[in-house]
């Protein structure tokens, strides 16, 4: 990888391994809900009505970890 980037994505490997994953397996609705804030444009009130479309309006959540934004849909243990 060039620029640096090498340390960025060793970084978020760490930080899934170390935290995201295991916060997400005891809390998995700890993430705040991506479709609750309204789009700021028609643009992404386009993209989101896409991702609605596709994957049938899912529980999507997202979580901070460090300088990333992990988007990640919630099971519905059901289905």
């Amino acid at each position: 990888m060039q620029g640096g980037s090498s340390g960025a994505f060793d970084r978020l490997l760490g930080e899934l391994a170390d935290a995201v994953i295991p916060n997400l397996e005891r809390w998995p609705e700890m993430g705040r809900r991506f479709f609750d804030d309204l789009p700021g444009s028609i643009e992404a009130g386009d993209a989101i009505d896409r991702l609605r479309a596709r994957f049938g309006a899912p529980d999507i959540r997202e979580y901070a970890a460090g300088d990333f934004v992990i988007l990640y849909a919630l099971a519905d243990p059901d289905r």
